[in-house]
């Protein structure tokens, strides 16, 4: 079978273990009004994309050699699900270049389908970068290659061939608008959750691993107002706490920790963005971050080190704070700002939910997609 207008699939294993549910769904639902066949496989089951009955993919926290087999088996079935379909184009998160995107990615290109790849970090935070595998895989089986900042862009163009420069399109990361609409009331979040009803809690959240730059907020709690609490909530990648431990030892701060180390869920995401009063983003490195765009969304005032590619949404004293990375006293200093400042908070929630409706629209991002797929 083949469709008239374009045909789309996208293929993702990781879903909601990294918040990536809400991305493939809100794509895939615009693209549908745009005249567009879509299809899901992912770990999630979803009510709105047609076909999507069940979880393509097993939810797994924790991969094993047995458990990457049986993945490779999921992907051979999602594969030859689109191929009886007649889809003509698949769509692919990408983040660490590692063997197995290469294998899952070369595997769909000889298949015949059209790879519109999205590339999320070109360098890997977890494994070893390997440069020449990333060339192999965007020159010779992508037929398009999406980033969501210029930062990523630029990045990504040092490292390709001219000739291949055309293939790179920037689309920004889509807003998370309509989960912010199930947000809960402060006190009746905070109740739920057991925390203070009166307390300022800041709130660190997402999977942690060293360039989220974990140790450089707790370096700065002891300056930060010593009424305020912190929450850290994300499961560890091939990493240990120990070192964070050492810090919190050293700095007299556990009892101004709340913890949540494990896989939070989509319904525990609400509750902590609903409870909290603003949240931190030390990173040392990124290419993107959803968890900003979700923060924005929620209205949930931001602190993010001034990183190029959080330089290109967060504008100082607007609709968000930015401290120079790595510099744990300015981070301070603007974390207590914020904190302080009741009509500060205010006015940057209310402006972080303005520009997020305004310049991530899915729908826009939807039309762009569309436009890589004639």
């Amino acid at each position: 079978m083949i469709y008239s207008s374009p045909s789309v699939a996208v293929i993702d294993p990781v879903g909601t273990k990294a918040g990536l549910d809400h991305y493939n769904q809100s794509l895939l639902l615009e693209l549908e009004k745009l005249g567009c066949t879509v299809a899901l496989f992912s770990n999630f089951y979803s009510q709105e994309i047609p076909g999507s009955r069940e979880p393509f993919f097993k939810f797994r926290k924790k991969q094993s050699i047995f458990s990457l087999f049986s993945l490779m088996q999921e992907y051979r079935k999602a594969i030859s699900a689109c191929k009886k379909s007649g889809i003509q184009n698949i769509i692919l998160h990408v983040f660490h270049f590692n063997f197995l995107d290469e294998w899952v990615i070369k595997k769909v290109a000889e298949s015949g389908f059209k790879i519109t790849l999205i590339v999320h970090d070109v360098e890997s935070f977890v494994f070893s970068p390997d440069k020449i595998r990333l060339k192999r895989i965007c020159e010779k089986f992508v037929h398009k290659l999406v980033v969501h900042n210029e930062y990523t862009r630029t990045e990504l163009l040092s490292i390709l061939d001219t000739n291949v420069h055309s293939k790179v399109h920037v689309i920004p990361h889509g807003h998370f608008l309509s989960l912010a609409n199930e947000k809960v009331q402060k006190a009746e979040a905070r109740k739920i959750l057991g925390w203070e009803a009166d307390k300022k809690i800041v709130l660190f959240f997402g999977l942690i691993k060293p360039s989220k730059g974990l140790d450089v907020l707790l370096t700065a709690i002891p300056k930060i107002d010593p009424q305020s609490e912190f929450v850290i909530a994300g499961r560890l990648r091939k990493h240990s706490f120990d070192v964070y431990n050492q810090i919190i030892r050293k700095e007299f701060i556990h009892g101004r920790i709340r913890y949540y180390l494990h896989h939070v869920s989509n319904e525990q995401r609400n509750l902590l963005f609903s409870a909290a009063d603003a949240i931190v983003l030390p990173y040392k490195k990124i290419y993107q971050s959803g968890v900003l765009l979700m923060a924005m969304s929620y209205g949930l005032p931001v602190v993010a080190s001034d990183l190029p590619a959080m330089k290109e949404l967060v504008q100082h004293n607007e609709n968000g704070l930015l401290f120079k990375s790595e510099d744990p006293t300015e981070l301070a200093l603007q974390v207590n700002r914020l904190l302080n400042e009741d009509e500060l908070r205010t006015e940057i929630a209310l402006k972080e939910v303005e520009y997020c409706g305004k310049h991530h629209d899915w729908k826009r991002i939807a039309a762009a997609f569309y436009s890589l797929f004639s």
